[in-house]
C-alpha cells in the first residue's frame, strides 16, 4: 500500500457504506490532495471525457 492510500485509510470509516460519487469508468483519474487546506486528504476525481459539459470535470470529495 503506498503512502497516499495509507494516509487515506486513516480517514475512511469502515462502517461507511455509501459514496458521494457514482460508479466510475476509464474516463476518470483519481488523486489525493488537501484541496481545502484543512490538513486532511480529499479525494479528487477528474472526469476526462464523455462529460455533459464537454469539458474536463473536477469532483472533490472532502476528507
Amino acid at each position: 500500500m503506498n503512502a497516499a492510500l495509507r494516509d487515506l485509510a486513516r480517514w475512511v470509516r469502515p462502517e461507511a457504506t455509501g459514496t458521494a460519487l457514482h460508479e466510475t469508468d476509464a474516463t476518470f483519474d483519481f488523486g489525493l490532495a488537501d484541496w481545502d487546506r484543512d490538513g486532511r486528504p480529499d479525494l479528487v476525481a477528474l472526469k476526462k471525457s464523455n462529460t455533459g459539459t464537454n469539458s474536463t470535470e473536477v469532483h472533490i470529495l472532502g476528507g
